[in-house]
């Protein structure tokens, strides 16, 4: 867990690099607490809604589970 006094864009890619630096590679499972950098909430099936330009980003990322609080 890092703290952070924002949630921008540029503020959670730093904290995706220092976690994957952290664990030495590839991280089995991220876990977001709904926040709106990442997403807009859950469809009727409890799968997250991803902000478009989260959605980019994780298909390029290293293969693991991304899931938001709401999807949990």
């Amino acid at each position: 867990m890092e703290y952070t006094e924002d949630e921008k864009w540029d503020t959670l890619m730093g904290c995706h690099v220092r976690a994957v630096q952290y664990f030495g590679g590839r991280m089995e499972m991220v876990l977001y607490d709904n926040m709106k950098t990442v997403g807009t909430g859950a469809d009727e099936q409890g799968h997250p809604l991803w902000k478009e330009r989260f959605a980019r980003f994780a298909v390029h990322a290293p293969k693991g589970k991304w899931k938001t609080a709401s999807a949990m």
